[in-house]
């Protein structure tokens, strides 16, 4: 059996308080499906369908990649309608690309491509966090960040592999192991 896997960055407290905040007056102006709070992450490499007979080796790679890079952080940018250049569907927190999150994703994809040779090609991640899923289009702009507080730096220190279940009401998603950072 398959499993659909993909290693992200948690939102730490005081990030949650901020977005928290931030998507109680949002939801004043836009028709959405808002994310529940215990599904925020940031992606940083999207694994896919994973067969259960590479998972041992995909956790082994994880550990050894993982392990050498020191903590760092992710600064926030914008709430934004996302995806960038298209119909918007999606409410985001974005952060800018950081060298450190780049890497990451670079290293993993170079370690990942041997364990499961066909896995779809990799690009660089862009860092957000989805907030909610559009009904409509937005009739209002969203509100400006600094109304509900702007999130700071978010702090990495450990990633996380989650396993996301899709079901009817929803993506469920299920952390499997958790990787300290340096």
């Amino acid at each position: 059996m398959d499993r659909r896997l993909f290693l992200g960055i948690a939102p730490d407290e005081a990030t949650s308080q901020q977005l928290r905040r931030y998507a109680a007056l949002a939801q004043e102006r836009v028709e959405a499906s808002w994310i529940p709070e215990e599904s925020w992450h940031i992606t940083q490499y999207f694994f896919g369908a994973v067969q259960e007979e590479v998972l041992p080796n995909l956790r082994a790679m994880l550990r050894l990649i993982i392990r050498p890079f020191q903590p760092f952080g992710l600064e926030f940018e914008a709430f934004a309608l996302a995806p960038p250049g298209r119909a918007p569907r999606m409410v985001w927190a974005q952060y800018r690309k950081q060298p450190d999150f780049r890497l990451l994703s670079s290293r993993i994809d170079e370690a990942y491509r041997p364990i499961q040779p066909l896995h779809q090609a990799w690009r660089s991640p862009l860092p957000h966090l989805t907030l909610a899923r559009l009904q409509a289009p937005p009739a209002r702009p969203l509100p400006y960040p600094e109304a509900g507080g702007r999130p700071g730096r978010l702090p990495v220190r450990e990633l996380i592999l989650w396993e996301s279940e899709l079901r009817p009401e929803g993506s469920v998603y299920t952390p499997l192991d958790r990787y300290r950072l340096g």
